[in-house]
Protein backbone atom coordinates (compact mmCIF):
# COMPACT_ATOMS: atom_id res chain seq x y z
CA UNK A 1 0.00 0.00 0.00
CA UNK A 2 1.79 3.34 -1.18
CA UNK A 3 1.13 6.65 0.72
CA UNK A 4 -1.76 8.01 -0.78
CA UNK A 5 -3.59 4.94 0.29
CA UNK A 6 -3.14 5.45 4.21
CA UNK A 7 -5.68 7.23 6.50
CA UNK A 8 -4.82 10.93 6.68
CA UNK A 9 -3.64 12.15 9.83
CA UNK A 10 -4.17 14.85 11.76
CA UNK A 11 -1.98 16.47 14.09
CA UNK A 12 -2.94 15.70 18.07
CA UNK A 13 -3.48 13.25 20.71
CA UNK A 14 -2.88 9.70 19.99
CA UNK A 15 -4.61 6.56 22.26
CA UNK A 16 -2.94 2.98 22.23
CA UNK A 17 -6.71 1.44 23.17
CA UNK A 18 -10.64 3.36 22.50
CA UNK A 19 -11.08 6.19 24.46
CA UNK A 20 -14.74 6.67 26.13
CA UNK A 21 -16.08 10.27 26.31
CA UNK A 22 -19.43 10.65 27.52
CA UNK A 23 -21.73 13.19 26.01
CA UNK A 24 -24.11 15.30 28.44
CA UNK A 25 -25.91 18.97 28.98
CA UNK A 26 -25.87 17.95 32.51
CA UNK A 27 -22.07 17.23 33.35
CA UNK A 28 -21.12 19.29 36.15
CA UNK A 29 -19.52 23.02 35.67
CA UNK A 30 -20.60 22.95 32.13
CA UNK A 31 -22.56 26.20 31.23
CA UNK A 32 -25.92 26.41 30.61
CA UNK A 33 -26.51 25.18 26.84
CA UNK A 34 -23.16 23.97 26.38
CA UNK A 35 -22.38 19.70 25.49
CA UNK A 36 -19.66 18.76 27.56
CA UNK A 37 -17.67 15.87 26.21
CA UNK A 38 -16.04 13.94 29.52
CA UNK A 39 -13.62 11.23 30.21
CA UNK A 40 -14.52 8.11 32.35
CA UNK A 41 -13.06 10.19 35.48
CA UNK A 42 -15.87 12.45 35.17
CA UNK A 43 -13.11 15.42 34.11
CA UNK A 44 -14.65 17.70 31.16
CA UNK A 45 -12.14 17.10 28.02
CA UNK A 46 -14.27 19.41 25.56
CA UNK A 47 -17.81 21.38 25.07
CA UNK A 48 -19.50 23.10 22.13
CA UNK A 49 -20.87 26.16 22.86
CA UNK A 50 -23.47 28.15 20.20
CA UNK A 51 -22.41 31.24 19.20
CA UNK A 52 -25.82 34.31 19.35
CA UNK A 53 -26.44 35.31 15.78
CA UNK A 54 -25.57 39.02 16.14
CA UNK A 55 -27.90 41.67 15.56
CA UNK A 56 -26.91 42.45 11.85
CA UNK A 57 -27.60 38.76 10.85
CA UNK A 58 -28.75 38.34 7.69
CA UNK A 59 -29.04 35.45 4.86
CA UNK A 60 -25.35 35.09 3.84
CA UNK A 61 -24.00 34.41 7.42
CA UNK A 62 -22.96 31.39 8.63
CA UNK A 63 -24.38 29.58 11.97
CA UNK A 64 -21.58 28.99 14.41
CA UNK A 65 -20.66 26.93 17.59
CA UNK A 66 -17.26 26.86 19.42
CA UNK A 67 -15.15 23.84 20.62
CA UNK A 68 -13.24 24.32 23.16
CA UNK A 69 -10.88 22.05 25.47
CA UNK A 70 -11.05 21.85 29.71
CA UNK A 71 -9.26 25.38 29.84
CA UNK A 72 -12.07 26.87 27.83
CA UNK A 73 -9.76 27.68 24.54
CA UNK A 74 -10.81 27.86 21.24
CA UNK A 75 -10.05 24.79 19.07
CA UNK A 76 -12.53 24.99 16.00
CA UNK A 77 -14.90 26.93 14.86
CA UNK A 78 -18.34 25.50 13.25
CA UNK A 79 -19.70 27.37 10.74
CA UNK A 80 -23.27 25.93 9.32
CA UNK A 81 -23.36 27.39 5.66
CA UNK A 82 -26.24 26.08 3.80
CA UNK A 83 -28.85 23.55 3.41
CA UNK A 84 -26.30 20.70 3.07
CA UNK A 85 -22.52 21.81 4.22
CA UNK A 86 -20.43 23.47 6.71
CA UNK A 87 -16.68 24.16 7.48
CA UNK A 88 -14.45 23.66 10.38
CA UNK A 89 -11.26 26.53 10.64
CA UNK A 90 -8.54 26.43 13.44
CA UNK A 91 -9.31 28.84 16.66
CA UNK A 92 -12.20 31.12 17.78
CA UNK A 93 -15.33 32.70 16.27
CA UNK A 94 -14.18 34.88 13.98
CA UNK A 95 -11.40 32.61 12.81
CA UNK A 96 -12.22 31.90 8.90
CA UNK A 97 -8.62 31.65 7.61
CA UNK A 98 -7.29 28.30 8.68
CA UNK A 99 -10.00 26.11 7.03
CA UNK A 100 -9.05 22.41 8.83
CA UNK A 101 -11.71 20.75 6.99
CA UNK A 102 -15.38 20.97 4.95
CA UNK A 103 -18.58 18.55 5.21
CA UNK A 104 -21.28 17.87 2.82
CA UNK A 105 -24.18 16.08 3.63
CA UNK A 106 -25.03 13.39 1.15
CA UNK A 107 -27.65 11.78 2.68
CA UNK A 108 -30.81 12.64 4.98
CA UNK A 109 -34.19 10.57 6.09
CA UNK A 110 -35.78 9.86 8.75
CA UNK A 111 -33.44 6.68 9.27
CA UNK A 112 -30.14 7.35 8.04
CA UNK A 113 -27.84 10.42 7.85
CA UNK A 114 -24.25 10.20 5.38
CA UNK A 115 -21.87 13.06 5.79
CA UNK A 116 -18.62 12.54 3.87
CA UNK A 117 -15.73 15.12 5.34
CA UNK A 118 -13.03 16.57 3.40
CA UNK A 119 -9.30 18.00 5.09
CA UNK A 120 -8.01 21.01 3.88
CA UNK A 121 -3.87 22.15 4.12
CA UNK A 122 -1.60 19.49 4.75
CA UNK A 123 -3.59 16.77 5.84
CA UNK A 124 -5.75 17.31 2.36
CA UNK A 125 -4.84 14.61 -0.12
CA UNK A 126 -7.40 13.59 -2.83
CA UNK A 127 -10.02 16.67 -3.15
CA UNK A 128 -12.61 14.05 -4.95
CA UNK A 129 -12.51 11.44 -2.81
CA UNK A 130 -13.70 12.60 1.51
CA UNK A 131 -10.93 11.72 3.92
CA UNK A 132 -13.71 10.48 5.93
CA UNK A 133 -17.44 9.45 6.31
CA UNK A 134 -19.99 9.71 8.44
CA UNK A 135 -23.11 7.07 8.72
CA UNK A 136 -25.67 6.97 11.13
CA UNK A 137 -29.46 7.40 12.56
CA UNK A 138 -29.89 10.76 14.48
CA UNK A 139 -32.77 9.06 16.27
CA UNK A 140 -30.86 6.26 17.81
CA UNK A 141 -27.97 8.66 18.60
CA UNK A 142 -25.81 6.35 16.84
CA UNK A 143 -23.47 7.44 14.21
CA UNK A 144 -19.74 5.64 12.80
CA UNK A 145 -17.67 7.45 11.56
CA UNK A 146 -15.05 5.72 8.75
CA UNK A 147 -11.47 6.43 7.48
CA UNK A 148 -11.82 3.97 4.58
CA UNK A 149 -13.12 0.76 5.56
CA UNK A 150 -11.48 1.70 9.07
CA UNK A 151 -13.70 2.32 11.60
CA UNK A 152 -12.38 5.79 13.64
CA UNK A 153 -15.16 6.55 16.27
CA UNK A 154 -18.63 5.40 17.16
CA UNK A 155 -21.54 6.99 19.19
CA UNK A 156 -24.08 5.12 20.89
CA UNK A 157 -26.71 5.69 23.43
CA UNK A 158 -26.35 4.87 26.89
CA UNK A 159 -28.09 1.84 28.06
CA UNK A 160 -28.55 0.38 31.75
CA UNK A 161 -29.44 -3.22 32.64
CA UNK A 162 -33.19 -2.02 33.69
CA UNK A 163 -34.21 0.26 30.71
CA UNK A 164 -35.68 -0.78 28.00
CA UNK A 165 -35.60 2.45 26.19
CA UNK A 166 -32.51 4.75 26.90
CA UNK A 167 -33.02 8.55 27.09
CA UNK A 168 -31.24 10.41 24.71
CA UNK A 169 -30.02 13.44 26.35
CA UNK A 170 -26.78 11.50 27.15
CA UNK A 171 -25.03 9.51 24.52
CA UNK A 172 -21.27 7.68 24.60
CA UNK A 173 -18.36 8.63 22.08
CA UNK A 174 -15.57 5.73 21.82
CA UNK A 175 -12.97 6.74 19.71
CA UNK A 176 -10.44 4.10 18.66
CA UNK A 177 -7.02 4.24 18.39
CA UNK A 178 -5.45 5.58 15.55
CA UNK A 179 -3.63 8.96 14.39
CA UNK A 180 -6.84 11.10 14.61
CA UNK A 181 -7.30 14.36 16.80
CA UNK A 182 -9.81 13.99 19.36
CA UNK A 183 -11.40 17.50 18.58
CA UNK A 184 -12.16 16.71 15.61
CA UNK A 185 -13.70 13.68 16.03
CA UNK A 186 -15.89 15.63 18.29
CA UNK A 187 -16.44 18.06 15.83
CA UNK A 188 -17.97 16.02 13.35
CA UNK A 189 -20.62 14.70 15.96
CA UNK A 190 -22.37 17.77 17.06
CA UNK A 191 -24.96 18.82 14.94
CA UNK A 192 -28.84 18.61 17.35
CA UNK A 193 -30.65 21.55 18.44
CA UNK A 194 -31.74 21.18 22.50
CA UNK A 195 -33.82 23.86 24.15
CA UNK A 196 -35.47 23.66 27.73
CA UNK A 197 -38.33 24.45 28.24
CA UNK A 198 -40.11 25.94 31.08
CA UNK A 199 -39.62 22.67 33.75
CA UNK A 200 -35.93 22.31 33.13
CA UNK A 201 -36.89 19.07 30.59
CA UNK A 202 -34.72 18.94 27.49
CA UNK A 203 -36.78 19.84 24.04
CA UNK A 204 -34.48 17.62 21.05
CA UNK A 205 -35.24 18.98 17.41
CA UNK A 206 -33.89 18.57 13.90
CA UNK A 207 -33.20 22.24 12.72
CA UNK A 208 -33.00 22.48 8.82
CA UNK A 209 -31.25 25.47 8.47
CA UNK A 210 -31.13 27.18 4.49
CA UNK A 211 -29.64 30.22 6.30
CA UNK A 212 -32.88 32.56 6.43
CA UNK A 213 -33.69 34.25 9.33
CA UNK A 214 -37.00 33.03 9.45
CA UNK A 215 -37.92 30.02 10.68
CA UNK A 216 -41.16 27.96 10.22
CA UNK A 217 -41.33 25.42 13.42
CA UNK A 218 -43.26 22.18 13.12
CA UNK A 219 -45.69 20.54 15.71
CA UNK A 220 -46.34 16.63 15.85
CA UNK A 221 -49.96 15.16 16.79
CA UNK A 222 -51.02 13.38 19.67
CA UNK A 223 -48.33 10.25 21.01
CA UNK A 224 -46.33 11.18 17.51
CA UNK A 225 -42.58 12.96 16.59
CA UNK A 226 -40.81 15.31 14.90
CA UNK A 227 -39.78 12.01 12.78
CA UNK A 228 -43.40 12.22 11.57
CA UNK A 229 -43.40 11.48 7.56
CA UNK A 230 -45.78 14.72 7.34
CA UNK A 231 -42.95 16.66 9.55
CA UNK A 232 -39.97 15.82 7.94
CA UNK A 233 -41.47 16.24 4.41
CA UNK A 234 -42.34 19.18 4.91
CA UNK A 235 -39.12 20.85 6.86
CA UNK A 236 -37.65 19.56 3.73
CA UNK A 237 -39.09 21.08 1.17
CA UNK A 238 -39.16 24.13 3.12
CA UNK A 239 -35.77 23.77 3.25
CA UNK A 240 -35.21 23.31 -0.41
CA UNK A 241 -36.93 26.34 -1.00
CA UNK A 242 -34.54 28.25 1.25
CA UNK A 243 -36.63 28.74 3.72
CA UNK A 244 -36.06 27.45 7.71
CA UNK A 245 -37.46 24.93 9.52
CA UNK A 246 -36.94 23.59 12.92
CA UNK A 247 -39.00 20.52 13.97
CA UNK A 248 -39.21 18.74 17.58
CA UNK A 249 -40.70 16.34 19.68
CA UNK A 250 -42.63 18.16 23.08
CA UNK A 251 -42.10 17.07 25.94
CA UNK A 252 -42.63 13.45 26.97
CA UNK A 253 -42.80 12.17 23.07
CA UNK A 254 -39.71 11.49 20.94
CA UNK A 255 -36.26 11.91 21.91
CA UNK A 256 -37.31 14.78 24.35
CA UNK A 257 -37.73 14.23 28.60
CA UNK A 258 -41.11 14.48 30.17
CA UNK A 259 -44.09 12.05 31.13
CA UNK A 260 -46.71 11.90 28.07
CA UNK A 261 -49.95 12.30 29.27
CA UNK A 262 -53.27 12.46 27.40
CA UNK A 263 -53.98 16.36 27.78
CA UNK A 264 -51.08 18.57 28.30
CA UNK A 265 -52.38 21.01 25.81
CA UNK A 266 -51.14 23.99 27.91
CA UNK A 267 -48.18 22.15 28.46
CA UNK A 268 -47.40 22.22 24.99
CA UNK A 269 -48.41 25.87 24.34
CA UNK A 270 -45.38 26.63 27.17
CA UNK A 271 -42.80 24.30 25.17
CA UNK A 272 -43.77 25.82 21.97
CA UNK A 273 -43.02 29.12 23.58
CA UNK A 274 -39.61 27.92 25.49
CA UNK A 275 -38.60 27.20 21.08
CA UNK A 276 -39.75 30.74 19.99
CA UNK A 277 -37.99 32.32 22.98
CA UNK A 278 -34.72 30.14 22.12
CA UNK A 279 -34.81 31.63 18.67
CA UNK A 280 -35.57 35.12 19.54
CA UNK A 281 -32.45 34.83 21.78
CA UNK A 282 -30.69 33.78 18.39
CA UNK A 283 -32.03 37.03 16.58
CA UNK A 284 -34.14 34.64 14.47
CA UNK A 285 -37.76 35.29 13.75
CA UNK A 286 -40.42 32.64 14.12
CA UNK A 287 -43.05 33.55 11.03
CA UNK A 288 -45.74 30.67 10.83
CA UNK A 289 -46.03 27.46 13.40
CA UNK A 290 -47.27 24.72 12.01
CA UNK A 291 -49.25 22.01 14.21
CA UNK A 292 -50.58 18.54 12.76
CA UNK A 293 -53.54 17.10 14.69
CA UNK A 294 -53.15 17.99 17.66
CA UNK A 295 -50.37 19.96 17.16
CA UNK A 296 -53.00 22.19 15.23
CA UNK A 297 -54.85 22.55 18.25
CA UNK A 298 -51.67 23.32 19.83
CA UNK A 299 -50.55 26.25 18.09
CA UNK A 300 -54.15 27.80 17.87
CA UNK A 301 -53.98 27.70 21.19
CA UNK A 302 -50.77 29.83 21.16
CA UNK A 303 -51.97 32.38 18.83
CA UNK A 304 -54.42 33.05 20.85
CA UNK A 305 -52.46 33.57 24.02
CA UNK A 306 -49.55 35.46 22.11
CA UNK A 307 -50.41 37.64 19.60
CA UNK A 308 -47.13 38.39 18.14
CA UNK A 309 -47.18 35.09 15.88
CA UNK A 310 -48.60 36.01 12.43
CA UNK A 311 -49.22 33.30 10.90
CA UNK A 312 -50.40 29.84 11.98
CA UNK A 313 -51.40 26.41 10.07
CA UNK A 314 -53.83 24.00 11.48
CA UNK A 315 -53.20 21.14 10.04
CA UNK A 316 -56.26 18.87 11.03
CA UNK A 317 -56.91 19.93 14.24
CA UNK A 318 -59.52 18.91 16.23
CA UNK A 319 -62.34 21.57 16.72
CA UNK A 320 -64.49 20.27 20.30
CA UNK A 321 -61.93 18.92 21.96
CA UNK A 322 -64.82 16.82 23.64
CA UNK A 323 -64.97 14.59 21.00
CA UNK A 324 -62.77 11.52 19.41
CA UNK A 325 -62.48 10.45 23.39
CA UNK A 326 -65.02 7.82 23.17
CA UNK A 327 -63.47 5.92 20.19
CA UNK A 328 -59.64 5.84 22.20
CA UNK A 329 -61.15 5.00 25.85
CA UNK A 330 -64.53 3.74 25.35
CA UNK A 331 -68.15 4.41 25.50
CA UNK A 332 -68.27 4.50 29.19
CA UNK A 333 -64.87 6.19 29.51
CA UNK A 334 -66.55 9.02 32.16
CA UNK A 335 -67.48 6.41 34.40
CA UNK A 336 -65.36 4.19 34.72
CA UNK A 337 -62.54 7.13 34.89
CA UNK A 338 -64.99 8.13 37.82
CA UNK A 339 -64.63 5.15 39.68
CA UNK A 340 -61.26 3.67 38.90
CA UNK A 341 -59.39 7.17 39.05
CA UNK A 342 -57.87 6.17 35.31
CA UNK A 343 -57.94 3.99 32.26
CA UNK A 344 -54.94 1.87 30.63
CA UNK A 345 -55.16 2.29 27.18
CA UNK A 346 -53.54 -0.51 25.51
CA UNK A 347 -52.65 -1.56 22.12
CA UNK A 348 -53.47 -5.20 20.51
CA UNK A 349 -50.85 -7.20 22.36
CA UNK A 350 -52.37 -6.25 25.76
CA UNK A 351 -49.54 -4.20 26.30
CA UNK A 352 -50.10 -1.12 28.38
CA UNK A 353 -49.57 2.07 26.23
CA UNK A 354 -50.63 5.50 28.05
CA UNK A 355 -52.54 5.76 31.26
CA UNK A 356 -55.54 8.26 31.24
CA UNK A 357 -56.26 10.24 34.97
CA UNK A 358 -59.27 12.22 35.78
CA UNK A 359 -56.91 15.00 35.83
CA UNK A 360 -55.59 14.75 32.35
CA UNK A 361 -59.22 13.72 30.82
CA UNK A 362 -60.61 16.90 32.57
CA UNK A 363 -57.47 19.26 30.89
CA UNK A 364 -58.53 18.37 27.37
CA UNK A 365 -62.01 18.17 28.13
CA UNK A 366 -62.15 21.95 29.85
CA UNK A 367 -60.63 23.54 26.99
CA UNK A 368 -62.83 25.54 25.21
CA UNK A 369 -61.27 25.70 21.33
CA UNK A 370 -63.74 27.73 19.68
CA UNK A 371 -63.38 30.63 22.76
CA UNK A 372 -59.39 30.54 22.13
CA UNK A 373 -60.30 30.98 18.21
CA UNK A 374 -61.98 33.73 18.82
CA UNK A 375 -59.08 35.66 20.67
CA UNK A 376 -56.66 35.19 18.25
CA UNK A 377 -55.69 38.34 16.73
CA UNK A 378 -57.65 39.81 13.66
CA UNK A 379 -53.75 40.47 11.50
CA UNK A 380 -52.73 36.68 12.40
CA UNK A 381 -53.19 34.64 8.94
CA UNK A 382 -54.49 30.96 9.69
CA UNK A 383 -54.77 28.60 7.48
CA UNK A 384 -56.59 25.12 7.92
CA UNK A 385 -55.91 22.04 5.84
CA UNK A 386 -58.11 18.85 5.99
CA UNK A 387 -58.57 15.91 4.07
CA UNK A 388 -61.77 15.27 2.76
CA UNK A 389 -61.21 11.54 3.94
CA UNK A 390 -59.77 11.98 7.16
CA UNK A 391 -60.94 8.50 9.34
CA UNK A 392 -59.36 10.48 12.58
CA UNK A 393 -61.00 13.82 12.45
CA UNK A 394 -64.05 14.80 10.58
CA UNK A 395 -63.76 17.15 8.02
CA UNK A 396 -66.16 19.07 9.13
CA UNK A 397 -64.17 20.47 11.97
CA UNK A 398 -62.43 22.49 9.22
CA UNK A 399 -65.63 24.39 8.30
CA UNK A 400 -65.99 25.10 11.29
CA UNK A 401 -62.95 26.97 12.19
CA UNK A 402 -63.28 28.36 8.95
CA UNK A 403 -66.75 29.93 10.47
CA UNK A 404 -65.03 31.38 13.66
CA UNK A 405 -61.82 32.34 12.76
CA UNK A 406 -61.58 35.67 10.97
CA UNK A 407 -58.75 35.98 9.10
CA UNK A 408 -58.77 33.01 7.47
CA UNK A 409 -58.01 29.96 4.62
CA UNK A 410 -59.32 27.04 3.85
CA UNK A 411 -58.02 23.92 2.45
CA UNK A 412 -59.38 20.50 1.79
CA UNK A 413 -57.04 17.77 0.49
CA UNK A 414 -59.34 15.58 -1.63
CA UNK A 415 -59.49 11.86 -0.74
CA UNK A 416 -56.38 12.19 1.95
CA UNK A 417 -56.68 10.38 5.36
CA UNK A 418 -55.58 11.98 8.41
CA UNK A 419 -51.89 11.32 7.96
CA UNK A 420 -51.88 12.54 4.59
CA UNK A 421 -50.48 9.31 3.27
CA UNK A 422 -51.01 9.35 -0.25
CA UNK A 423 -50.94 13.13 -0.55
CA UNK A 424 -47.94 14.33 0.95
CA UNK A 425 -47.22 16.19 -2.11
CA UNK A 426 -50.34 18.54 -2.28
CA UNK A 427 -49.68 19.19 1.40
CA UNK A 428 -46.32 20.23 0.97
CA UNK A 429 -47.60 22.25 -1.99
CA UNK A 430 -49.96 23.76 0.49
CA UNK A 431 -47.90 25.27 2.65
CA UNK A 432 -45.27 26.46 0.96
CA UNK A 433 -47.59 28.27 -0.90
CA UNK A 434 -49.12 29.84 2.43
CA UNK A 435 -45.31 30.21 4.05
CA UNK A 436 -44.35 32.36 0.78
CA UNK A 437 -46.96 34.52 0.45
CA UNK A 438 -46.57 35.25 4.30
CA UNK A 439 -42.89 36.26 3.58
CA UNK A 440 -43.51 38.47 0.71
CA UNK A 441 -46.34 40.07 2.61
CA UNK A 442 -43.57 40.68 5.44
CA UNK A 443 -41.57 41.63 2.50
CA UNK A 444 -43.67 44.17 1.41
CA UNK A 445 -44.57 45.74 4.66
CA UNK A 446 -40.58 46.11 5.68
CA UNK A 447 -39.85 48.10 2.33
Amino acid sequence: MDDSDSPPVVQGAASLIPVDLFVSKKHPGVPPGDLGFADSSGDILFRVARVPASRDWNTSASRKKLLLDSSGSHLISLHRLDKRSWKGFEGGEDAEKDMIFRVKRTVSTLCRTELEVFLTGQNSGDQSKPDFKVKGCCFQRSCTIYSGDSIVAQTSLMYKLHQIHARRNKFRLTIFPGSIDHALVVALVVQRVIIPNKDGEKLVGVLHDSGSKEIVILCHGFQCSKDHRAMVNLATTLEKEGITAFRFDFSGNGESEGSFAFGNYKKEVDDLRSVVEHFAAENRVVTVMLGHSRGGGVVLLYASKFHSIRAVVNTSGRYDLKSGIKERLGEDFLERIKREGFIDVKNRAGEVKFRVTEADLMDRMNINMHKACQQIDKDCRVLTIHGSADEVIPVGDAYKFAKIIPNHELHIVEGADHGYKLHQAELASAVLQFVKSILTQDTGAGT
